[in-house]
């Protein structure tokens, strides 16, 4: 497997991206970059490598990953005439050392964020609710949509 290491383009204007996008059903490479991600698996099921992890994926998969850890997403299974897909959203790596997240309030999400440095797989009820809130946050735009990253990132707290 071809190991690749990807520039996620963030707009200058922007601190993250969020974006629903198809999965490829062709051989994955495993890539890393300086961006954390957060990936929810919208369609499809597979195999996950994260760092020195495998396991399987399938729809509803929700995980958080830090700056540079390599990982890659294989698609096994697709549903017939429903193209796999994942609403995936990157953000700065320096965004945890940045002013605005050096205060009381957000110190679980900073902590939440280091460790993430070897990927954070989440499951429960919870991942409903962060599922309708990530649909939302890529339609989002300017303040409203930070402000939906932070209220999903608290809801990763729970």
């Amino acid at each position: 497997m071809e190991y690749v290491f990807e520039k996620i383009h963030v707009p200058h204007q922007h601190s993250f991206i969020s974006r629903e996008i198809q999965l490829a059903e062709r051989l994955p490479k495993i890539h890393s970059h300086n961006n954390y991600e957060l990936n929810y698996i919208v369609s499809g099921a597979g195999r996950r490598i994260v760092g020195d992890h495998i396991s399987s994926f399938e729809r509803n998969d929700l995980v958080l990953l830090g700056p540079e850890l390599p990982h890659s997403w294989e698609i096994l299974e697709s549903q017939k005439n429903i193209a796999p897909s994942c609403i995936t959203t990157h953000f700065y790596e320096n965004i945890i050392s940045s002013d605005f997240f050096n205060i009381p309030e957000l110190e679980a999400v900073v902590d939440l964020l280091k460790r993430a440095q070897r990927g954070i797989c989440f499951k429960g009820s919870r991942i409903r609710k962060i599922r309708t809130k990530l649909e939302r946050l890529v339609k989002l735009d300017g303040l409203e949509s930070y402000i939906e990253l932070l209220t999903i990132l608290n809801d990763l707290l729970k």
